[in-house]
């Protein structure tokens, strides 16, 4: 999905105002967090893995997703208690919640809960990392893993460039409520750079004109399921 905002400033008028503007940078900035994050919601990964542990015991396997790269998944099936929520439509939230702060401030928390699962789950990827991803092992990743780290979000004074908050080296950029709904491994990035536009055009461009599946491979995904 490549969403454009109507009547938007351009990536160069942004820089600009970002560099001029203590105002609008505030503003900025504070909305691009809450479009998307590049750690999870409710601990460290660590927090999270052991969260899910406690449901059930789990074995992870790593498998090859649609665009290549290398994803760790936790195949763990269903328990009594626990639905893994990758294999299971969200939850219909109860009307009240529109009513009642205290229900929606619920809502939300087991909403970023179930999300992070989700990450967890699907949006890691592998430090083996794979063909997908690494031609040798000497080279470098193709998808840019691991990630670089930054206490809190910075901008560079010289670029504008915007260094997002980032403490997890594995997962990319994701939106929450997003990840909640779709359930699977999503990429959520804002393009404030030509190049960046121009790296996506293309990236949707090849993306789309792949050739199509072969009944063989159909099939051997429907027995996989």
């Amino acid at each position: 999905l490549l969403l454009w905002i109507m009547c938007s400033l351009s990536p160069t008028e942004i820089r600009e105002h970002v560099l001029d503007s203590t105002d609008f940078r505030t503003h900025l900035l504070a909305w691009l967090e809450q479009c998307h994050t590049g750690d999870f919601a409710t601990g460290s990964k660590s927090d999270i893995d052991e969260h899910i542990h406690q449901h059930r015991a789990s074995s992870q396997s790593v498998s090859q997703d649609g665009s290549g790269e290398c994803v760790i998944n936790d195949d763990s099936t269903n328990s009594e208690t626990y639905r893994d929520p990758t294999m299971n439509l969200p939850s219909c939230p109860d009307p009240v919640i529109f009513t009642d702060h205290s229900a929606l401030e619920d809502w939300f928390r087991n909403m970023l809960m179930e999300s992070d699962d989700i990450i967890f789950r699907r949006n890691q990827h592998s430090q083996q990392h794979s063909k997908g991803c690494k031609r040798t092992a000497s080279s470098a990743c193709r998808a840019r893993y691991p990630r670089e780290l930054f206490d809190s979000t910075i901008i560079d004074p010289d670029s504008g460039a915007i260094r997002f908050k980032k403490t997890e080296p594995w997962i990319n950029t994701f939106n929450h409520l997003l990840s909640y709904l779709l359930r699977c491994n999503t990429d959520v990035t804002c393009l404030l750079s030509g190049t960046t536009v121009k790296a996506v055009i293309a990236y949707v461009t090849d993306y789309i004109s792949k050739a199509p599946y072969t009944t063989d491979s159909v099939f051997s995904s429907v027995k996989s399921v």
